[in-house]
């Protein structure tokens, strides 16, 4: 075949540049031949000149390799450096082996081939493994409350800040309606003298707290087949109050709330402070879990928060909220439930606080359903 003008001269370019250039990969060959000499030829036609040309650069003909060895080539790479990148171990190979492949891309693909290859016939592992220490898990396993109940849900009477009354009309509500579980649902006790909020000497200690919460408990209970105890954030001024006074002694059994409140005795299951509560399909959180907004609507902020049907306490009012799921095509229902506290405490005379509770039913079914009820001079309004 007659060689053409151009064509002698694209063999001439690409000779100077492989002697110039012996270790430049066919690409960025091709590229700097034409950004040197523009008009001469497409840097597609370089490429194929140069990959052909390397066959015969300097005179001397490429050393022929089967396959095999190549492969033991990459290889022996690949076990001397099993953590190494993909791209930094061909660089690697192609830089001691620049003969034994056409250019980069072709080291990279063969390797790519070789490393699959070895690790699906158990030869070599692909990677290195690595070795993770175990991480700390704080979270706490969900509680499940299953079966078929009614059950009333108390929130917030804050021991000794109680309102009797309310607490009096709350359970006989609750035994009107035929309630079966009772679940109190955090800060049952204010641990006053715990706080790290100024605090008024004369106020009852902490004892002193803890013996009439347990009276509480002790009556309110008693109509109710199951109950449970919440742990609330004044709850946990307990443990944090330890924690910083005597950590050494946070961890005694006797320390810890249940023990202290007398839990098992009186009959009530314990939930911790972070734990999550599921009542069919109703979640029950005291508030402080997911920091419910008391704001004009606390309920939808609940909805925000969890995006599923469910009750809290925490910010003392009793609010609602409806929605209509867009995917399931169910409704969701959340609500908070009010407080049974004193309405107007030294530290925060003026609020919007009412008193108030919930009752959760599940049926037989497992439908799931849930109603709220104020109380105003011990009289029930349904909300």
């Amino acid at each position: 075949m007659t060689k053409t003008p151009e064509l002698r001269k694209i063999q001439k370019l690409v000779l100077d540049y492989l002697n110039a250039y012996p270790t430049a990969t066919t690409a960025k060959l091709a590229g700097m031949i034409v950004e040197d000499h523009p008009g001469v030829g497409t840097k597609s036609r370089f490429m194929n000149a140069i990959n052909y040309r390397r066959g015969t650069a300097g005179g001397t003909k490429r050393k022929t390799i089967k396959m095999s060895e190549r492969s033991a080539i990459i290889h022996s790479f690949l076990r001397r450096f099993p953590a190494l990148s993909l791209p930094r171990i061909s660089e690697l190979i192609f830089s001691n082996h620049p003969n034994q492949f056409k250019d980069l891309n072709d080291v990279v693909s063969k390797t790519v081939r070789e490393r699959t290859r070895a690790f699906h016939g158990g030869e070599m592992p692909a990677f290195k493994r690595v070795h993770v220490p175990p991480g700390l898990r704080q979270g706490q396993p969900d509680l499940c409350i299953t079966g078929a109940r009614r059950m009333l849900l108390l929130s917030d009477l804050h021991v000794p800040f109680h309102d009797e009354q309310a607490i009096a009309a709350a359970v006989e509500e609750g035994v009107r309606q035929g309630c079966d579980s009772l679940y109190i649902n955090g800060d049952a006790i204010d641990f006053y003298m715990l706080s790290r909020f100024r605090k008024d000497p004369g106020m009852p200690t902490s004892p002193e707290e803890v013996d009439l919460l347990k009276t509480i408990l002790c009556t309110i209970g008693e109509p109710f087949v199951e109950r449970w105890y919440k742990s609330g954030n004044h709850e946990d001024r307990l443990e944090y109050y330890l924690w910083t006074n005597a950590p050494q002694l946070s961890h005694f059994p006797c320390m810890e709330l249940p023990a202290v409140l007398g839990l098992a005795e009186l009959g009530f299951t314990h939930v911790k402070s972070k734990q999550v509560a599921h009542v069919g399909d109703v979640v029950v959180v005291h508030g402080h879990e997911c920091n419910v907004n008391s704001g004009v609507n606390p309920a939808k902020s609940l909805y925000t928060r969890l995006g599923a049907s469910a009750v809290c306490g925490h910010v003392h009012t009793c609010s609602t909220h409806h929605e209509m799921s867009p995917i399931t095509r169910k409704s969701v229902h959340t609500r908070s439930c009010g407080c049974l506290c004193d309405l107007r405490p030294e530290y925060h005379p003026i609020n919007r606080w009412m008193h108030g509770a919930a009752i959760i039913e599940v049926t037989a079914s497992g439908h799931s359903s849930m109603r709220g009820f104020r109380i105003e001079d011990g009289v029930v309004t349904y909300v």
